[in-house]
């Protein structure tokens, strides 16, 4: 058997699907190689970022965003203790070229090509959220947890 993810949280843009964003995490990974699938139950254009963390166990609250801009924000994700992790991450269904997130959050992962997206984290003891930058302004949907 493999790890089990539970979904921090999910958010979609639209009703048709197209610009859906998910969280998940495992807190008592297995360790070692292991193979994420995601089987989609509609047609999706995705992009899929895994990281993976040691010592976490439990997130406290998700944020979403959404909008069309060149600033994809996760919103405020609310911490209780000193320490902790926040992770955001955007999606948007078309290139986006480069992308930054602003300072105090680290990009870990980004995606460019006929959809984009990055992923971002940062060690905190205050509440915040990831805010990303963009190249144009295209429909986007953030997560942050």
């Amino acid at each position: 058997m493999g790890n089990t993810y539970t979904q921090a949280g999910s958010y979609s843009r639209d009703s048709s699907g197209e610009i859906t964003i998910s969280l998940w995490y495992c807190l008592s990974s297995l360790g070692g190689a292991c193979t994420v699938t995601v089987t989609p139950s509609v047609s999706a254009r995705m992009v899929l970022m895994a990281h993976e963390y040691s010592g976490l166990t439990a997130f406290d609250s998700t944020s979403t965003g959404t909008g069309t801009s060149t600033n994809p924000a996760t919103g405020s994700v609310t911490v209780t203790g000193n320490d902790e992790l926040v992770v955001g991450g955007f999606f948007r269904p078309s290139s986006s070229g480069a992308t930054t997130v602003a300072s105090p959050f680290t990009i870990r992962l980004t995606s460019a090509g006929t959809v984009s997206g990055a992923s971002a984290d940062n060690t905190r003891a205050s509440s915040g959220g990831a805010t990303f930058t963009t190249v144009g302004g295209v429909t986007w949907a953030a997560i942050g947890a």
